[in-house]
């Protein structure tokens, strides 16, 4: 595979530009860029190994957002950021969503850059955005691209574009992106269409408010990227002041290297060197190394996470591997019907998979047949998707009867409640989630959270760390059971040593 790069150097050769030397100090050797047609990015495909795609958003149906699947290192960077970027919205519906492209903006050898476009819809407005990562395999490193320039590398290129003649129409986006202590850049859709910068917290407010400045926002490239070309020379790519699309400004080769950092100096020789892409390893689901303990006499806990598969369960997973601990997913039936491909991660890895019914009702008001279904239903979403059949079944809300528990067992499934409840739903803060699970854990605890609130998720690892330095082994449900459920099939479990 030839890809190296996106040709833009054709594309300028073919272009009108206007080019333009401005001396950013009288002591400094100028900067040439030049203003050059749009560029448009090559499909993930075009690297061996990097999965990529977008799925729709289990919280903002209409939107449409980007999902790495590999390589775990870009994944854990660019999902979460496409999770944040919705969460935004200000009411999401079929009139405000945001929907994603992804794309490859350059390969060589171990290095892919990586670039997501996103448009945000409010009203029928527009609005436009790019963030382009720079993803390097042989060290396994991600960096965003604006961290690759230094601030004074920045204030070169804002000075260069300032002295580009008149009749070269320059982004505004790209000079307030630029420049330091800019307010947010984030684009707000506006009544004639135009992304343009949010102006500041005092400025009148618009139909469509703009999103909370992230940290890149407030790094001052919220809304815009660079990446390299394989003769050096650098591309900035930023929303268009005039219309829903990007403008692209190149600086030549020559006045490159000294805009940079060190790391992005690496990176920009490494696509000089025009290599053939490495192809990036696909992933081997192993499972995570059973702990060898009877739970009979240690202290083991169980750690469930409910309502999913979501947004934020493929970064839990991750959590969960790098601390080498199984957990157990209480799972929706309709989101597994969404994602099967993280419930077969889930049950691959050596998690317990178990139902959380098809869309989450109370349980208590459904006729018998309505409850037959939900149970049914969501256990053969869960095989199809590739993990067991459950034999744990959690009721939404906890709330069960004598019908639902018989229900259950009747579908082969113990009743799972808990004894340790987080409420993490509640408080969304990991502080106090973590507090709340430290607090009520004891030997044989089952402990109630979700993968569906990415405070939850960032709870994890640090709750891990200090219940294992208390003495617990953390287990799956079955493992705190003994393994064979078959006793329980039927009854409902609260803990290990409270069971009706």
């Amino acid at each position: 595979m030839g890809l190296v790069c996106l040709s833009i150097a054709s594309c300028a050769a073919s272009s009108q530009t206007h080019a333009a030397s401005a001396t950013t100090r009288p002591t400094e050797k100028a900067i040439s860029i030049a203003k050059v047609r749009p560029v448009s990015f090559d499909g993930p495909e075009t690297v061996e190994g990097l999965d990529v795609g977008t799925e729709k958003s289990a919280t903002a149906p209409h939107s449409s957002l980007v999902r790495v699947a590999n390589p775990d290192v870009l994944a854990s960077k660019v999902n979460l950021w496409a999770v944040e970027e919705q969460r935004k919205l200000s009411r999401p519906s079929a009139k405000e969503y945001l929907t994603m492209s992804p794309g490859v903006c350059g390969a060589s050898g171990t290095i892919v850059c990586f670039a997501v476009d996103s448009t945000r819809h409010v009203q029928g407005k527009k609005a436009v955005s790019t963030q382009i990562w720079y993803l390097d395999m042989s060290d396994k490193s991600v960096r965003q691209s604006q961290d690759l320039l230094t601030q004074s590398g920045k204030n070169k290129v804002v000075h260069a574009l300032d002295s580009l003649s008149p009749d070269t129409s320059v982004s505004m986006s790209i000079k307030r992106v630029l420049k330091p202590n800019s307010d947010s850049p984030t684009a707000t859709p506006t009544s004639d269409s135009t992304p343009v910068a949010t102006q500041s917290a005092s400025a009148s407010s618009t139909s469509a408010p703009a999103p909370s400045a992230s940290s890149d926002s407030q790094n001052g490239m919220g809304s815009a990227g660079v990446f390299f070309q394989s003769d050096g020379s650098l591309v900035l790519r930023a929303p268009n002041d005039e219309k829903n699309g990007f403008d692209s400004y190149r600086v030549a080769s020559r006045d490159v290297e000294k805009l940079l950092t060190e790391e992005g100096k690496k990176l920009r020789s490494g696509i000089m060197q025009k290599a053939n892409p490495v192809p990036i390893p696909k992933p081997e689901s192993k499972p995570i190394p059973k702990p060898d303990v009877d739970c009979r006499v240690a202290s083991c806990v169980a750690l469930t996470f409910d309502d999913g598969p979501g947004d934020q369960t493929d970064r839990l997973l991750a959590a969960l591997r790098e601390k080498g601990v199984r957990a157990t997913f209480f799972t929706i039936g309709k989101n597994v019907k969404a994602r099967p491909d993280l419930v077969k991660k889930e049950a691959a890895e050596g998690h317990s998979v178990g139902n959380h019914s098809w869309d989450h009702p109370q349980l208590t008001k459904l006729t018998p047949e309505e409850l037959r279904k939900q149970l049914k239903n969501t256990s053969n979403s869960i095989v199809e998707a590739g993990a067991p059949a459950p034999v744990l079944m959690r009721p939404p809300y906890g709330s069960s009867n004598a019908d639902v528990l018989k229900a259950i067992g009747e579908n082969g499934m113990a009743e799972t409640r808990w004894d340790v409840d987080t409420e993490d739903w509640k408080n969304k803060n990991a502080a106090v989630t973590t507090q709340r699970a430290l607090a009520g854990a004891r030997p044989g605890s089952v402990i109630l959270m979700h993968d569906i609130h990415a405070s939850s998720v960032d709870a994890v690892p640090g709750l891990i760390d200090q219940l294992k330095a208390k003495g617990y082994t953390l287990v799956t449900v079955p493992q705190l059971m003994g393994d064979d459920m078959t006793p329980y099939i039927g009854h409902r479990i609260f803990s290990q040593r409270n069971v009706k």
